[in-house]
């Protein structure tokens, strides 16, 4: 597999270079490439949300198990974790989405996130928006 980099100069061609030898993934062609075991390897979309979402699975679990005075992650935590990061990711599925918003203030609004949604929801503080909700339909107060 070659990296095509046709086109550009010596210093982008050094940073990607330096970029993959670190760990890091590059996107380029709409094409994911990633240096694993000494092989460049090539990762279309549907591994590229599986691997982040295995590791958003491992890092929630993490601090599951730390929430609950434990260093020790049990299957208990990763299956809480799981569920939450499918509902995360669930929710931007509904919004037409790949990967997941952060929550962010656009002028004063702010804007929930799929995660923070997630967690609202799995705390009974919030109920997920459904097509037939008044804001849905416009029915505005």
């Amino acid at each position: 597999m070659l990296l095509d980099m046709e086109g550009h100069d010596t210093k982008e061609i050094e940073q990607v270079k330096k970029d993959l030898i670190s760990g890091k993934r590059i996107r380029r062609n709409e094409q994911i490439y990633q240096i694993r075991d000494g092989q460049l390897q090539v990762l279309d979309e549907a591994a590229q949300q599986k691997h982040e979402k295995r590791l958003a699975i491992e890092y929630r679990a993490k601090t599951l198990a730390q929430k609950s005075g434990s260093w020790h992650v049990t299957d208990a935590h990763r299956q809480q974790a799981k569920e939450l990061i499918e509902l995360a990711y669930t929710y931007a599925e509904h919004d037409g989405r790949d990967s997941l918003i952060k929550t962010r203030n656009e002028n004063g609004l702010v804007v929930i996130g799929d995660w923070d949604l997630a967690l609202l929801v799995n705390d009974d503080q919030a109920s997920a928006v459904s097509k037939n909700d008044w804001w849905s339909l416009e029915l505005l107060a």
